[in-house]
């Protein structure tokens, strides 16, 4: 069976997933300095082409209601779902179908700009 698959690749202390996430920031602020302006529909536009490797999300909706307020950082990402570990230093797969989810931006983007990806729930 493929179910859980995604999380069960060997993982790193929550440190070095943290150190992962501080490089995502440095990408990711890179790529945003590239946008003039930057508005919600340039971030949403950009972030569907972003490397999502060490982004920090949180579940804000999901259909799977146990899935519902997970957070973390991912360590990897499928075509059906993220593995992320959470501040706990647990692996957890997040299910995209069904779930909207906020992605954390670097401190670069101006705080009005927030970003959503996933499905409409």
């Amino acid at each position: 069976s493929r179910r859980g698959k995604c999380c069960s690749v060997p993982v790193a202390e929550y440190s070095h997933v943290q150190q992962q996430h501080h490089l995502w920031q440095a990408y990711s602020s890179a790529a945003f300095s590239a946008l003039d302006p930057i508005t919600p529909q340039t971030a949403m536009s950009l972030c569907a082409e972003l490397d999502k490797h060490g982004a920090h999300i949180e579940v804000v909706r999901s259909r799977s209601f146990s899935q519902t307020g997970l957070s973390g950082i991912v360590l990897s990402e499928t075509g059906r779902s993220f593995c992320i570990m959470d501040s706990e230093g647990k692996p957890r797969t997040v299910l995209k179908s069904g779930a909207a989810v906020h992605m954390t931006l670097p401190p670069s983007v101006p705080s009005r700009v927030k970003v959503m990806i996933g499905d409409p729930v």
